[in-house]
């Protein structure tokens, strides 16, 4: 036989398996349209239908977001602070974003957990967090104009109390860690501008420049007049702002759907696949033979 015969033989074959595949599926074109329009029909009404009568099994997930305002320091005692501390909306937002930090208040309230979730060991929070942070299910940033901080997270409806605690612990946590050394550079300038200013007085004559004794009068009065007013680093403000939406049902539906005609189709192929066996003895032995020769052999 020639190169040229045996390239024909082969291309008839894959054409006459092509066509195979095309007719089983055509055979068992009932049981794939049906089995699908089934799986499809029960999706709906577990996901749209059901929730409807029972709106307590509807899963939805929830939209929250804080505000979390930061006490504002006037640009007189701020530039005078160290470089850490001339905003203190960066740093409450900086102190938000660690991870380390992150990780043990979720690890306190964790809003982000569903009912049938497994409890999370101490260890596995570090990749849970970056995970919340990467699918941006925990957003925390900035807000451009105002001295506020803007906490973002996407929870189950369920869970907006426990996000809540959260937030309030991290607030806490932040303020308390904050505060003394806040405290007490700004006291120190305030204590280091009155000590000049008092040498400025001390050693004053006709010839001095009273300018500089009073600037630095004028950032002791509001150092004095911010201390008065101060009540905290920062604050959780307003009720939160949530937006409650179903949990993909459309995307779960379309995922049955697809899913259903594959699972249909493989079921059409097996039962064409069992009949063809039956119908050839040689097929049968051959399947027969194979599983004999797969058992284990017992000595």
């Amino acid at each position: 036989m020639s190169e040229i015969e045996n390239k024909t033989i082969i291309k008839d074959d894959d054409e006459i398996s092509l066509i195979d595949l095309f007719s089983v599926i055509i055979r068992y074109r009932l049981l794939i349209i049906c089995g699908t329009v089934a799986a499809a029909v029960i999706a709906v009404l577990h996901l749209f239908v059901y929730p409807i009568i029972f709106p307590k099994t509807l899963s939805r997930d929830s939209t929250v977001e804080y505000r979390v305002s930061v006490t504002p320091v006037p640009a007189t005692i701020s530039m005078e602070l160290p470089a850490k501390f001339t905003s203190l909306k960066n740093v409450v937002n900086s102190e938000f974003n660690d991870v380390f930090f992150l990780v043990k208040e979720i690890s306190k309230n964790n809003p982000f957990r569903n009912d049938n979730d497994k409890e999370l060991f101490s260890f596995e929070f570090n990749s849970f967090v970056k995970d919340l942070i990467k699918d941006d299910k925990l957003q925390i940033e900035t807000v451009p104009v105002r001295d506020e901080v803007i906490i973002k997270m996407t929870i189950p409806e369920e869970n907006i109390g426990i996000a809540t605690d959260m937030v309030d612990s991290m607030i806490d946590s932040v303020n308390t860690s904050i505060k003394n050394v806040f405290l007490r550079e700004v006291e120190k300038v305030a204590k280091t501008k009155l000590e000049t200013y008092q040498e400025i007085t001390n050693t004053f004559s006709e010839n001095s420049n009273i300018t500089d004794a009073q600037a630095y009068m004028l950032t002791v009065r509001q150092v004095d007049e911010f201390l008065k007013n101060y009540t905290c680093i920062s604050e959780r403000v307003f009720e939160p702002f949530v937006i409650i939406q179903p949990r993909g049902r459309v995307k779960k539906l379309a995922i049955i759907t697809l899913a259903a005609f594959f699972l249909f189709i493989f079921i059409a192929f097996l039962i064409n696949a069992i009949k063809n066996i039956k119908n050839d003895p040689e097929a049968s032995s051959k399947l027969k033979a194979a599983w004999d020769n797969g058992k284990i052999v017992r000595k």
